[in-house]
Protein backbone atom coordinates (compact mmCIF):
# COMPACT_ATOMS: atom_id res chain seq x y z
CA UNK A 1 0.00 0.00 0.00
CA UNK A 2 1.12 3.53 -0.67
CA UNK A 3 -0.66 5.16 2.26
CA UNK A 4 2.42 6.13 4.23
CA UNK A 5 4.11 7.57 1.12
CA UNK A 6 1.01 9.67 0.44
CA UNK A 7 1.00 11.06 3.97
CA UNK A 8 -1.71 8.92 5.55
CA UNK A 9 -1.56 9.01 9.33
CA UNK A 10 -0.42 5.88 11.19
CA UNK A 11 -3.83 5.47 12.82
CA UNK A 12 -5.24 4.46 9.41
CA UNK A 13 -3.22 1.26 9.66
CA UNK A 14 -4.02 0.76 13.36
CA UNK A 15 -7.81 0.92 12.89
CA UNK A 16 -8.24 -2.57 11.35
CA UNK A 17 -6.29 -4.13 14.24
CA UNK A 18 -8.34 -2.14 16.73
CA UNK A 19 -11.52 -3.33 15.00
CA UNK A 20 -10.50 -6.98 15.40
CA UNK A 21 -9.69 -6.37 19.09
CA UNK A 22 -13.06 -4.68 19.71
CA UNK A 23 -14.85 -7.54 17.94
CA UNK A 24 -13.06 -10.00 20.24
CA UNK A 25 -14.06 -8.01 23.33
CA UNK A 26 -17.65 -7.89 22.08
CA UNK A 27 -17.64 -11.68 21.67
CA UNK A 28 -16.25 -12.14 25.17
CA UNK A 29 -18.93 -9.88 26.60
CA UNK A 30 -21.68 -11.84 24.85
CA UNK A 31 -20.36 -15.12 26.28
CA UNK A 32 -20.24 -13.60 29.78
CA UNK A 33 -23.82 -12.33 29.44
CA UNK A 34 -25.04 -15.83 28.52
CA UNK A 35 -23.16 -17.37 31.49
CA UNK A 36 -24.68 -14.76 33.81
CA UNK A 37 -28.18 -15.69 32.57
CA UNK A 38 -28.75 -12.40 30.76
CA UNK A 39 -29.84 -12.03 27.15
CA UNK A 40 -26.94 -11.44 24.71
CA UNK A 41 -27.17 -9.16 21.72
CA UNK A 42 -25.75 -11.95 19.56
CA UNK A 43 -26.17 -15.57 20.67
CA UNK A 44 -22.62 -16.99 20.79
CA UNK A 45 -23.76 -20.60 20.31
CA UNK A 46 -24.81 -19.81 16.74
CA UNK A 47 -21.13 -19.77 15.80
CA UNK A 48 -20.94 -23.51 16.54
CA UNK A 49 -23.09 -24.23 13.48
CA UNK A 50 -20.82 -24.91 10.52
CA UNK A 51 -23.42 -23.91 7.93
CA UNK A 52 -24.01 -20.58 9.65
CA UNK A 53 -20.29 -19.80 9.81
CA UNK A 54 -19.87 -20.84 6.16
CA UNK A 55 -22.77 -18.59 5.15
CA UNK A 56 -21.33 -15.75 7.19
CA UNK A 57 -17.99 -16.16 5.41
CA UNK A 58 -19.74 -16.18 2.05
CA UNK A 59 -21.64 -12.99 2.88
CA UNK A 60 -18.45 -11.24 4.02
CA UNK A 61 -16.70 -12.23 0.77
CA UNK A 62 -19.66 -11.15 -1.35
CA UNK A 63 -20.01 -7.76 0.32
CA UNK A 64 -16.25 -7.20 0.12
CA UNK A 65 -16.17 -8.13 -3.56
CA UNK A 66 -19.14 -5.98 -4.48
CA UNK A 67 -17.90 -3.00 -2.47
CA UNK A 68 -14.45 -3.33 -4.00
CA UNK A 69 -15.89 -3.60 -7.50
CA UNK A 70 -17.97 -0.43 -7.09
CA UNK A 71 -14.99 1.45 -5.64
CA UNK A 72 -12.68 0.38 -8.49
CA UNK A 73 -15.30 1.22 -11.12
CA UNK A 74 -15.83 4.69 -9.65
CA UNK A 75 -12.09 5.34 -9.55
CA UNK A 76 -11.79 4.11 -13.14
CA UNK A 77 -14.63 6.34 -14.35
CA UNK A 78 -13.36 9.43 -12.55
CA UNK A 79 -9.56 9.17 -12.55
CA UNK A 80 -9.12 6.98 -15.61
CA UNK A 81 -11.82 8.27 -17.93
CA UNK A 82 -12.23 11.78 -16.51
CA UNK A 83 -15.94 11.46 -15.82
CA UNK A 84 -17.75 13.41 -13.15
CA UNK A 85 -18.86 11.92 -9.83
CA UNK A 86 -22.46 12.21 -11.09
CA UNK A 87 -21.69 10.12 -14.18
CA UNK A 88 -19.85 7.58 -12.05
CA UNK A 89 -22.75 7.35 -9.64
CA UNK A 90 -25.25 6.86 -12.44
CA UNK A 91 -23.09 4.15 -14.00
CA UNK A 92 -22.81 2.17 -10.78
CA UNK A 93 -26.30 2.81 -9.38
CA UNK A 94 -27.56 -0.50 -10.74
CA UNK A 95 -25.23 -2.49 -8.46
CA UNK A 96 -26.96 -1.71 -5.12
CA UNK A 97 -30.40 -1.87 -6.77
CA UNK A 98 -29.61 -5.34 -8.10
CA UNK A 99 -28.22 -6.40 -4.70
CA UNK A 100 -31.44 -5.33 -2.97
CA UNK A 101 -33.58 -7.08 -5.57
CA UNK A 102 -31.45 -10.21 -5.31
CA UNK A 103 -31.77 -10.22 -1.53
CA UNK A 104 -35.55 -9.97 -1.70
CA UNK A 105 -35.79 -12.61 -4.42
CA UNK A 106 -33.43 -15.03 -2.70
CA UNK A 107 -35.35 -14.72 0.57
CA UNK A 108 -38.51 -15.74 -1.29
CA UNK A 109 -36.78 -18.59 -3.14
CA UNK A 110 -34.84 -20.04 -0.21
CA UNK A 111 -37.91 -21.90 1.07
CA UNK A 112 -38.40 -23.62 -2.29
CA UNK A 113 -34.84 -24.26 -3.41
CA UNK A 114 -32.82 -24.31 -0.19
CA UNK A 115 -29.07 -23.78 -0.54
CA UNK A 116 -29.34 -24.04 -4.32
CA UNK A 117 -30.18 -20.32 -4.19
CA UNK A 118 -26.55 -19.66 -3.19
CA UNK A 119 -25.29 -21.50 -6.26
CA UNK A 120 -27.73 -19.64 -8.51
CA UNK A 121 -26.60 -16.33 -7.02
CA UNK A 122 -22.92 -17.18 -7.45
CA UNK A 123 -23.46 -18.21 -11.07
CA UNK A 124 -25.46 -15.04 -11.77
CA UNK A 125 -22.76 -12.86 -10.22
CA UNK A 126 -20.02 -14.62 -12.19
CA UNK A 127 -21.98 -14.26 -15.44
CA UNK A 128 -22.69 -10.60 -14.76
CA UNK A 129 -19.05 -9.74 -14.13
CA UNK A 130 -17.52 -11.78 -16.93
CA UNK A 131 -15.83 -9.74 -19.70
CA UNK A 132 -18.22 -11.19 -22.26
CA UNK A 133 -21.11 -9.28 -20.69
CA UNK A 134 -19.43 -5.92 -20.08
CA UNK A 135 -21.64 -4.17 -22.60
CA UNK A 136 -23.93 -2.09 -20.46
CA UNK A 137 -26.54 0.67 -20.59
CA UNK A 138 -23.85 2.80 -18.94
CA UNK A 139 -21.53 2.43 -21.94
CA UNK A 140 -22.12 6.11 -22.73
CA UNK A 141 -19.45 6.76 -20.12
CA UNK A 142 -16.77 5.03 -22.15
CA UNK A 143 -14.80 6.81 -24.86
CA UNK A 144 -16.19 6.09 -28.33
CA UNK A 145 -13.16 4.03 -29.45
CA UNK A 146 -13.71 1.50 -26.61
CA UNK A 147 -17.43 0.95 -27.18
CA UNK A 148 -18.51 -2.31 -28.74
Amino acid sequence: MEGRELGWPAWCLALPALGVAVLGLFGLRQVRRVRAGRAPLVEPSILRRRLYVAGLGLVVCFIGAMGGMVLVLNVLFQAGLGRSPLHSGIATAAVPVAAIAGTILSAALIERLGRTVLHIGLATMAAGTSPRHWRSPASFLLPRHTRR
